[in-house]
Parts: C-alpha cells; sequence; structure tokens
C-alpha cells in the first residue's frame, strides 16, 4: 500500500521569535498540539489556533550570556514542561507558571548543545554538543550526573535513551559512529562505524566511495520506537539505518535504505503504532512500524514494516513526498498524523493518506 502526505494545518512563526529550529511532542498533550523553539522564544500550537496559546522568550532565561539563544527542544511527559537548551545551560519550562524556569541545569560545554532527549522515568536528559561532548543530567538534583567528553569527534549530533533499559543511551555524531553507553559507569558498550555505500536499484546499498565523498554517512539524527524495540539513524549520504534495540550483544544495522533521500536525513521519527486494527482511518489502520524521515533534499519519506501482525519487520518505502520547503526538526503525533518545523518558519501539521 503506498500513502501521501497532506498540509492538514499550518502555522505561522513570528520572525519575532527567530529562525524556527525545531518542534516537539509529548503523550501527555492533546494529539494536534506541539511545542516550537526558535532562537528567541518557545511556543505553546493548538489546531485552530493561528497564534501560539502561550510564549516563554529568552527574557525568562537567568544568567543568560548576551549570544545565547535557544538551540535544543525536548517535551517532558509532564503536561505543560518542556526542556530547552539556552547557551551551556539546560532549563526546564513550565507553560503554567509564570515565574521562571521551574529547573535549571548549568553545564560545562564549550559549544552550542544541539540536542536533548529525556528518560522515559523523567529523571535524566541528556545532551550533546558541537564540540563532541554527551552529558547526562540529573533532573532532581539538577546537575551533570555523568559527561562522556569527546564521545564523537568532531561533533556529537544526537542522543536518544534506551527505553528497554534503564541505564544506557545511544549517540551519534559527525565521525559516522552510533555509540551504546552505560551512563552509570560512564562507559561505551558498542560502537559501530557506518561504512560509505552507493544506492543500488532496488534501494538497497553497496560498497562504494563516489556519494560518500560528497556526503560522508554522519550520523545526523535518531530516532526510537514507542514500544522501544527499534533504533533509527538517519545519515548524511541518505540512507535510514535501522537496528534491533533489543539485542545487546551487538551493535550492527539490521537493515540500512537508501531508497528515500539523495542528500543528508535532517530528520526521523517513528509515529505510534496503532492501538486498535478497526480504526476507521484506514490510512492509519497499521500493525508494524512507520518512520517518517525528512531530508535536505526537501523530501519526506515514509518506511513501514508488513502490517498484519506477523514477525516480519523488514522496512519498504510507501510514500515520496516532495515539500515546498526544507525540514528542520519532525515530531510525531499520532499513528498517522505528525508537524513538520520548516525552514521557512512554518509549522505543517501533516496528515496520512492513501495513494490515489
Amino acid at each position: 500500500t503506498m500513502f501521501t502526505a497532506r498540509e492538514r494545518f499550518t502555522w505561522h512563526v513570528s520572525e519575532d521569535v527567530g529562525e524556527l529550529i525545531g518542534v516537539s511532542h509529548s503523550s501527555c498533550m492533546a494529539s494536534s498540539s506541539v511545542v516550537s523553539v526558535s532562537e528567541r522564544g518557545i511556543q505553546w500550537w493548538e489546531e485552530g489556533n493561528e497564534l501560539p496559546t502561550h510564549t516563554v522568550t529568552l527574557e525568562q532565561v537567568p544568567n543568560r550570556s548576551e549570544d545565547d539563544v535557544f538551540t535544543a527542544l525536548a517535551c517532558m511527559a509532564i503536561e505543560g514542561q518542556v526542556a530547552v537548551a539556552c547557551g551551556p545551560q539546560v532549563l526546564v519550562f513550565d507553560r503554567f507558571s509564570s515565574l521562571g524556569p521551574v529547573a535549571c541545569i548549568p553545564t560545562p560545554s564549550t559549544d552550542e548543545i544541539n540536542c536533548l532527549a529525556v528518560h522515559k522515568q523523567q529523571t535524566h536528559i541528556t545532551a550533546t554538543d558541537d564540540d563532541g561532548a554527551a552529558y547526562v543530567l540529573n533532573l532532581s538534583q539538577q546537575r551533570v550526573e555523568f559527561k562522556m567528553a569527546k564521545a564523537h569527534k568532531p561533533m556529537a549530533s544526537c542522543a536518544k535513551f534506551m527505553p528497554k533499559a534503564k541505564w544506557e543511551l545511544c549517540t551519534g555524531g559527525y565521525d559516522a559512529t552510533l555509540v551504546r553507553w552505560d551512563f552509570s559507569k560512564p562507559a561505551p558498550k558498542r560502537r559501530f562505524t557506518f561504512k560509505p555505500q552507493s544506492k543500488t536499484g532496488d534501494g538497497a546499498a553497496s560498497g562504494g566511495l563516489e556519494s560518500a565523498m560528497i556526503n560522508p554517512p554522519y550520523v545526523y539524527c535518531m530516532d526510537t520506537s514507542f514500544d522501544g524495540k527499534q533504533l533509527c539513524c538517519g545519515l548524511g549520504d541518505g540512507s535510514v539505518a535501522f537496528f534491533d534495540c533489543a539485542t545487546k550483544s551487538q551493535l550492527h544495522p539490521r537493515q540500512r535504505l537508501h531508497d528515500g533521500h539523495n542528500y543528508s536525513v535532517a530528520t526521523v521519527c517513528f509515529l505510534p503504532q496503532a492501538i486498535e486494527p478497526d480504526d476507521p482511518d484506514v490510512a492509519g489502520v497499521h500493525l508494524g512500524y512507520r518512520l517518517v524521515g525528512c531530508g535536505n533534499d526537501s523530501k519526506l519519506s515514509l518506511w513501514q514494516t508488513p502490517s498484519d501482525g506477523s514477525a516480519n519487520q523488514t522496512y519498504s518505502l510507501a510514500a515520496t513526498v516532495l515539500l515546498r520547503e526544507k525540514v528542520n526538526g519532525c515530531t510525531a503525533l499520532t499513528h498517522a498524523t505528525f508537524a513538520l518545523a520548516h525552514a521557512d518558519n512554518t509549522i505543517a501539521l501533516m496528515e496520512l493518506c492513501l495513494s490515489p
């Protein structure tokens, strides 16, 4: 079954808050609501309202230097709360509080914090920076609990806690490497380096250096499935690589596909698996995995596994959509909807539809 995606609603982010960086959503939010982060503002949005329902500005950040701006965002699983990076600080804001951040954690980072992720138990936040470091922050104690200095060279670009393992996280970077950590030590448990590959006619990969010389397989982004069993990395050569999180003895992709993008994959997000098999939304009925990826070629791709509930977990391309603008961020809402943060300072609420 092939799909397409339509833009159901569009929010326009004011230039007053600067360049739109990303968008996020959590299970405690309404299925048509998102939070965005721009250089000078964090904003909450609801479908049907053209204006944000709430805004946090840079002026509400304590101990901020003149050049500090917001650089990364992650929603908490507590209604109204978000974690955001500003300079070397990671802060937690609550939209229902007007007293400034409810938590403020300084880090020793000397470069821009580019990614945040929250532990499923809401006990820790992980942050990566442009200097190659990764940090694990203790929320209750508001301090850096672990630091992985030079986790990647030259730059650590993304991180995710492993939902099925209390003390584990994965990081990726511009050394084309994925590292799985036991952050209670902290020490790397497994490491995988992506090799240059070229695209074959069926979307699989073969060894080759031509495309990799232009677009090396840096790890640009990653996401985990909602059941915690799958991890996907979006790479600089336009491919996506899928890993089985339950396999702790090794770190090796179970599948790597080159059929979605010609340039770097900027963002990936898993959609929640459908719960009700008799869902009246035909486009949304799916019992397998779905992954949305957006690239620097202004294309959106959808990969999915079979929906018959079988043990077959092989991904195949189910949609390719040319977008009006490059995407800076993507977040899942339901098994058939997601939101895109476009480079033209708009947020698009997208919906999957069956191709005509």
